[in-house]
């Protein structure tokens, strides 16, 4: 049987999880909360005085839930679990079966046809910096490999590094690797001063080949200039921004790794990307890096210098990137799969609530369907390396191919 390697999932703890289990900690009582890509990216003097332009409807009506538990004089998580609450379109991300990882996970993979899931889990990072970030990085990343431990053979974690520290980023991958992660985040940005492909940095790319592991990026994107937030109160707009930095950041990673060397330099090596944009970028993405390599104008005109290495910088890519989508109208697979061949990959987004093609589908079944019947018209060969073929086989390149125990 073909085998199916989903690219994006995630564990979602309960609003006060952290609060009952580290009550030592000293954390402060939560506020109510919900995500808005209006205040998280945008400075707070530009934010509108109407709730309803700050946040959709799904998470104006969390809000309110949580409200309604202060009102109530009940705490968040009894107020979110009581099945006579209406949680909408978010109703999966706390409710659906094993949200929080365990064995009721493996019990979805099982009844979805799911062998292998990559998971993001309790992140820390951006928390603090220096010592104390790393501090906080290692305790999520052994949160999140206690909640999958028993299943690492499947659950596939990704943690997160601090590369401005080699040592210890190192040292945490041989850690956390030794604990059955297979995956870790890589924060787009130079590493004290210097590009990732610097070799300064090859020692990071070196330690991952060794220990099988592959990087990933994840909807990752620094805010823009604050100054863009300031355009006369069209609130739309902001989302939309927040929306296309994603793609903007993979597109800079993924040059920087091939036109760098990065890839090349370590064949082992590969980067998995979710959840940031679809897969329309990807082509141009193709475009542009093989143009300054051999279009006659282009590289006429910017190329300035020799391509001196093996593969052209499009074939890199094939070879050692891999991008899903969200299983939804926007992000279709099928324009795209003829053109992109083993870069597209399948990914369900569970349990967060953008993984569905419809808020109405709350169950996890919810991306196979979609993905299976938008990939109708692909030959059997392609479905099957899209579902998980081709991102198995950038696992077995680290010489620590997938294996179910």
């Amino acid at each position: 049987m073909p085998v199916v390697v989903d690219a994006d999932s995630h564990l979602q703890p309960s609003l006060q999880w952290f609060e009952k289990q580290f009550p030592g900690m000293g954390l402060p009582g939560r506020e109510p909360s919900a995500f808005s890509p209006v205040k998280y990216f945008v400075p707070e003097e530009f934010w509108p005085d109407d709730e309803a332009r700050m946040y959709s409807p799904p998470w104006l009506n969390f809000l309110q839930v949580q409200r309604d538990a202060i009102e109530l004089g009940i705490e968040f998580d009894d107020r979110i679990n009581d099945p006579a609450v209406d949680l909408g379109a978010i109703h999966r991300l706390f409710r659906g079966p094993g949200s929080f990882g365990g064995d009721d996970r493996i019990r979805v993979l099982d009844e979805q046809g799911i062998d292998f899931q990559l998971v993001s889990g309790v992140s820390l990072a951006g928390m603090a910096s220096g010592p104390e970030g790393r501090a906080l990085l290692e305790v999520g990343n052994s949160i999140t490999l206690d909640r999958i431990a028993g299943h690492t053979d499947r659950m596939l974690a990704i943690v997160d590094i601090d590369p401005t520290d080699l040592d210890w980023t190192i040292a945490e991958l041989e850690r956390t690797r030794g604990l059955g992660a297979r995956l870790f985040n890589v924060p787009v940005k130079p590493v004290n001063g210097k590009s990732l492909s610097h070799p300064d940095l090859d020692p990071l790319w070196a330690a991952a080949s060794d220990l099988g592991m592959l990087g990933y990026l994840h909807s990752f994107g620094d805010p823009y200039d604050p100054a863009w937030a300031n355009n006369g109160g069209r609130y739309l707009a902001l989302s939309m921004i927040s929306a296309v930095r994603y793609h903007h950041e993979a597109e800079l990673l993924a040059t920087v790794l091939i036109g760098g060397g990065v890839f090349a330099r370590f064949p082992k090596f590969g980067v998995v990307m979710a959840e940031i944009g679809g897969l329309a970028w990807v082509p141009n993405l193709l475009q542009w890096v093989d143009a300054l390599v051999d279009d006659p104008t282009m590289h006429a005109m910017e190329g300035v210098e020799e391509w001196d290495l093996e593969l052209k910088p499009s074939e890199y890519a094939r070879r050692q990137l891999r991008v899903a989508p969200l299983p939804n109208e926007s992000q279709r697979v099928s324009p795209w799969l003829d053109e992109l061949g083993d870069i597209a990959v399948f990914s369900t987004d569970y349990p967060h609530p953008e993984g569905t093609p419809d808020p109405a589908i709350q169950g996890p079944e919810a991306a196979p369907t979609f993905f299976r019947e938008d990939l109708a018209g692909a030959t059997q060969g392609q479905r099957d390396r899209f579902f998980g073929e081709s991102l198995a086989e950038l696992f077995a390149r680290t010489g620590d191919p997938l294996a179910r125990s």
